[in-house]
């Protein structure tokens, strides 16, 4: 025991030396070194999480500061700082994504907000730890947040709802064989106890006393519980059932409780002693009631301005007015009433202390809302702006891939326009050959021209003789040849009439001809195909023209007819193909 003490004293030494100045050394700024000493020493406590949590080599998460701070603020009784903290590691992903953590959490947080009167948060945090309890298959934890929900509902004055909570949390676990749920089901026994002595319903806190009783003896059957635990639990129960049987009117059964109190060790101790005093008061015992009481103030070496202190002021008072010192009651009263005005005083400063704690709390909130809230927004800058580059390269990337395709497919659809262009040169070549000049029938010259070329044409004009063979593409070819040679569909205003008449041709057979071998709809259409083709020669010859010239030369009315007419034959624009050429 000194040598735990003498421990403690050093880590305080250690926490004092080093607050004003130098840093604390990192082995000090551990959570074991915490929670040796927050109990006694909480402000102490808190300046190490303080430092541990600006030091990276402290090996606290986060989330631990949190909670170790609360537990450190529930010793000074701060609960709005606990709040604080509690809420704070709710919002932490090793809290938020761990189930069993955060279901601790919410049940600190649960018994925070019942405690500060923040009833309706309560309800929807108490049902969210409900379910996530349920979820794990947790019933401690399920039946603290029944019980919480019991204590909101009696904050709210609806006492039959709260009954219902009760019974809820005790169904849970009353049949429970794990201590760990045995002890928390003693505690919510305790809690419904005084939910009916508070409503003077003695009867039904008796019976769950016994019920109470009888899980204290199942639990001293099981191994687990602490040394001391099952005595206090006796102890604490006994002395509340020996009052209540009193006031039922049970005094032999409850004469023989408070036997059973007073055989155990938590009546020796100091709380114990204090704890039979009301019993002593209700059979009149005063002398020893007043002698417990004397007992229990001395102990109060320190803190006298306190709940405990005054209470124990109240009993003496009333074992002084039963042995008829009633100057002595008024002594103890008076000294009560000045504990109260102190006690009144004190929470003043309390109150104002803790709404300064609480601006504290939020202003120091609200910035880390704002780094946070500015990390966030440039972490989201900076997701957008990798997002942009890429989307832009995909964008840049794609439409390079797609414009070296469309020049690729260009170029072949250019070579293939003039192959064809060339082929069709080589064809009407042919056919534009001098006539026999003894003159024959259409057909016969047809077939005198035939056997000419077959001797001193090419392999390809071979080919196309034999083709010739047909009267009617002979009488096709040679119409194209002359519109070719004398440029007739140059003309401004050269119509079918015109090319009947010139080509000897009859009007009811152009059409037919033209959509055989020529593969046009309309006149229009054959006339601009050779335009077309004469303009892409002009490119050719001349490249230093521009569009607009070619267009115009190709007798073409304008830029857009050109464009259209060019883009229907050939598959890409007049620029396009004038490209592929300086390419």
């Amino acid at each position: 025991m000194r040598l735990s003490c003498f421990l403690a004293f050093l880590l305080l030494w250690a926490v004092d030396t080093f607050r004003a100045g130098a840093a604390v050394p990192d082995s000090l700024l551990t959570e074991r070194t915490v929670r040796s000493i927050y109990v006694n020493n909480p402000d102490s406590a808190l300046r190490l999480l303080d430092e541990a949590e600006e030091s990276p080599a402290s090996g606290i998460a986060p989330f631990r500061i949190d909670l170790l701070r609360a537990m450190c603020y529930e010793i000074k009784h701060d609960l709005t700082a606990k709040e604080q903290c509690v809420r704070r590691s709710l919002q932490n992903d090793s809290v938020c994504m761990v189930p069993e953590r955060k279901l601790s959490s919410i049940v600190m947080l649960a018994n925070i907000l019942t405690r500060l009167d923040q009833y309706e948060e309560c309800i929807s945090v108490c049902q969210e730890g409900i379910e996530l309890a349920r979820s794990l298959s947790n019933k401690q934890e399920e039946a603290e947040m029944y019980s919480a929900m019991a204590c909101v509902s009696i904050g709210m004055t609806n006492d039959e709802k709260a009954q219902e909570y009760f019974e809820q949390a005790v169904k849970l676990l009353e049949d429970t064989e794990n201590v760990r749920e045995m002890s928390r089901l003693s505690t919510i026994y305790g809690d419904y106890m005084s939910f009916h002595i508070n409503r003077d319903r003695i009867a039904e806190a008796i019976g769950i006393g016994y019920r109470r009783e009888a899980l204290i003896q199942r639990m001293s059957g099981l191994p687990g519980p602490p040394p001391g635990y099952i005595d206090q639990q006796y102890g604490f129960l006994y002395a509340k059932m020996a009052v209540l049987l009193h006031d039922e009117g049970k005094k032999e059964e409850a004469a023989e409780i408070f036997r059973k109190y007073l055989s155990t060790g938590f009546s020796q101790t100091l709380t114990g002693k204090q704890y039979s005093v009301p019993y002593l008061l209700k059979v009149n015992r005063y002398v020893e009631a007043a002698d417990l009481s004397d007992t229990c103030l001395s102990a109060f070496t320190n803190d006298t301005v306190s709940y405990e202190y005054l209470i124990l002021l109240n009993y003496r008072a009333r074992a002084s007015r039963g042995m008829k010192r009633f100057d002595l009651a008024d002594a103890f009263t008076l000294r009560g009433w000045v504990v109260q005005d102190s006690i009144y005083t004190r929470e003043s400063k309390s109150k104002a202390q803790e709404f300064a704690s609480k601006f504290e709390l939020k202003e120091k909130e609200l910035l880390l809302t704002k780094a946070h809230a500015l990390s966030e927004r440039r972490m989201l800058l900076l997701a957008a702006s990798c997002v942009l580059t890429v989307l832009l390269f995909i964008i840049l990337w794609t439409t390079f891939v797609n414009l070296q395709k469309t020049k690729k497919r260009n170029r072949i659809a250019a070579k293939q326009i003039d192959e064809l262009l060339a082929q069709r040169e080589e064809l009407r070549k042919v056919f534009a050959q001098p006539k026999d000049t003894h003159g024959t029938t259409e057909g016969g010259e047809a077939g005198q021209l035939e056997e000419e070329t077959s001797a001193t044409v090419t392999e390809t004009e071979v080919e196309v003789s034999e083709t010739k063979s047909d009267e009617d593409y002979a009488r096709f070819m040679k119409m194209e040849s002359l519109l070719v040679e004398q440029k007739l569909f140059l003309k401004p205003g050269f119509g079918r009439d015109d090319l009947t008449r010139v080509a000897g041709i009859n009007k009811n057979d152009l059409s037919p001809l033209l959509r055989k071998y020529a593969d046009s709809d309309n006149f229009n259409d054959y006339l601009n195909s050779l335009k077309i083709e004469y303009s892409i020669k002009l490119m050719k010859e001349k490249p230093y023209l521009s569009v607009d010239a070619i267009a115009e030369e190709a007798n073409f009315n304008s830029r857009s007819t050109f464009y259209r007419a060019f883009v229907k034959i050939s598959g890409m624009t007049p620029a396009q193909y004038m490209r592929t050429k300086i390419e």
